[in-house]
């Protein structure tokens, strides 16, 4: 499994939109997440998976968003968030 961090302000920002496709075995973890950020699945390629993590490691929302106009917004005590194809966050 590949693990892309997206850390900066620019790269948070732009997320998953424009890429050719969601990599099957990528999951893309946005380092720093604040409660009530909203995330969304404009210009992104296909539908995807959103898991919201508190500091501790607990899932605290997931949904699946479906482009192009599918929100999101993380919840309390969010810190950080993951996002993949479907089903590869089953795990978590």
């Amino acid at each position: 499994m590949k693990t892309v961090v997206f850390e900066t302000p620019e790269q948070r920002e732009l997320g998953l939109q424009h890429l050719p496709s969601i990599p099957d075995d990528t999951v893309f973890v946005f380092a720093f997440t604040r409660p009530g950020a909203l995330f969304h699945s404009r210009n992104c390629p296909e539908p995807f998976e959103v898991v919201f993590m508190s500091a501790s490691e607990k899932v605290l929302r997931r949904g699946i968003l479906t482009p192009p106009n599918d929100t999101i917004i993380a919840p309390p005590g969010t810190t950080h968030t993951y996002e993949a194809r479907p089903g590869v966050l089953h795990g978590l």
